[in-house]
């Protein structure tokens, strides 16, 4: 039987050896992982590799020592990125760059990964903002066809102007995160405060317009009040804004539990593979629209690596009772719960590494 194991980036650099990388932590006994692989089939996914590559970006010599164990090991690149591939060589052509081609190569890619993921976090801002206006709007007593026409300016109009020039904010903010280190709190941040700032504008067009349809002519006052209710209700643009918008989501679970479904399926027509979209609904969406949780930059390559379970196996069974199934090995504590639901043979065999 022939069974693909994925390695994520933890897990490669665990088996090169995480001392030699100058990390003092180890999620897992290096010797019982190189026990566990030896004479496995192995695969690096390419959201792992970009991982890799950009985050020893500073540290040329571990970098290239690592790329070079990797293609000693013989590991084939798997494309689990839509919008991103590597070709076979890749791995060839990396190893046989110089130090200062391979600095240079890894920061450009740096400059790819915050790309990906600065359209990652305005896609998931818009899909959050749309949810809480439809559910906002549902609250009120104006007809559909005006409901429709709100929600179409928030939704369209409102923010189609700014909308690249948000997305050069963020990679503005994302690159000085990046060589600050503090990438992470920087789009924390970032995500919250706008998400903020659109739903109190949004609960203000809302009040405008029911308004406007009482003929009610003190737009300031109805906006101010809006502006303070919206604040004391929670949108504060920090820790309040994520419960805020739980609170608001929560009074209808089956609203709540259709959007999730139906945005994780519209993931699913553009190239996302099944376990991608399921990450996304049963982990991201549930962990910012049930538990209150900000966006985590790692949540998006996170998505990506899941992609692996969905992997063909090479070689077709011998028998029906065969099971070939792609593993994927990681010791991230969320990775692993999510791969104990999808896949539990996989989440045993990852225990068993003692």
């Amino acid at each position: 039987m022939s069974r693909i194991f994925f390695l994520d980036a933890n897990a490669i650099y665990s088996y090169y050896g995480r001392d030699k990388l100058g990390f003092n932590s180890k999620p897992v006994d290096e010797k019982a992982l190189r026990r566990f692989l030896l004479g496995k089939e192995l695969s690096l996914p390419t959201s792992v590799l970009i991982e890799v590559i950009t985050h020893f970006r500073e540290d040329v010599d571990k970098l290239y020592d690592l790329l070079q164990f990797i293609r000693e090991l013989g590991l084939p690149i798997y494309n689990n990125m839509p919008d991103y591939c590597y070709e076979p060589l890749t791995l060839m052509v990396l190893s046989n760059m110089n130090k200062e081609e391979l600095k240079n190569y890894s920061r450009h890619l740096l400059a790819k990964k915050v790309e990906i993921e600065a359209k990652f976090v305005l896609l998931f801002h818009e899909i959050t903002r749309d949810l809480y206006a439809e559910y906002k709007l549902r609250g009120t007593k104006l007809s559909q066809d005006d409901r429709d026409r709100v929600l179409n300016f928030i939704g369209v109009n409102g923010y189609r102007d700014c909308a690249k020039q948000l997305e050069a904010e963020l990679v503005g903010q994302l690159e000085q995160g990046y060589q600050n280190g503090n990438e992470q709190k920087i789009l924390k941040d970032y995500y919250i405060n706008k998400l903020n700032e659109s739903c109190i504008l949004i609960d203000e067009i809302i009040a405008c317009a029911v308004a406007y349809k009482k003929s009610e002519n003190d737009f300031i006052e109805v906006i101010q009040n809006t502006y303070n209710d919206s604040i004391n209700a929670g949108l504060d643009g920090t820790n309040g804004t994520m419960k805020c918008i739980v609170d608001v989501l929560a009074q209808d679970k089956i609203f709540l539990d259709k959007a999730k479904t139906t945005i994780a399926a519209m993931f699913g027509k553009h190239a996302y593979s099944k376990k991608q979209t399921q990450y996304l609904s049963n982990v991201m969406f549930t962990a910012w629209f049930n538990n209150s949780q900000k966006l985590r930059k790692n949540d998006i390559f996170d998505m990506f690596v899941v992609g692996c379970l969905d992997a063909k196996p090479r070689s077709t069974p011998s028998c029906i009772l065969e099971d070939n199934s792609p593993c994927l090995i990681s010791f991230d504590k969320t990775m692993k719960n999510f791969i104990g639901v999808v896949y539990p043979y996989n989440y045993q065999l990852i225990e068993s590494i003692k």
